[in-house]
């Protein structure tokens, strides 16, 4: 496990609370983890970037230009 130097390195985040998110969940939950470690109020968006995305309420661009 990375000792704290290394995670301050990967993530030079102030005491701001923070919300993580990726493709399933895993992999932010890994990093609400070691924000957390750091002191840092961090969050977990469950559904990620694959819930967020299924939502046909959100708007989406379509054509060539967005």
């Amino acid at each position: 496990m990375p000792d704290d130097l290394t995670l301050r390195e990967l993530f030079p985040a102030d005491s701001t609370p923070m919300a993580a998110y990726c493709g399933s969940g895993v992999s932010a939950a890994q990093t609400v983890l070691a924000l957390k470690a750091l002191g840092v109020e961090a969050a977990l968006f469950g559904e990620s970037w694959s819930g967020w995305s299924n939502d046909p309420a959100r708007p989406a661009a379509l054509g060539e230009r967005p």
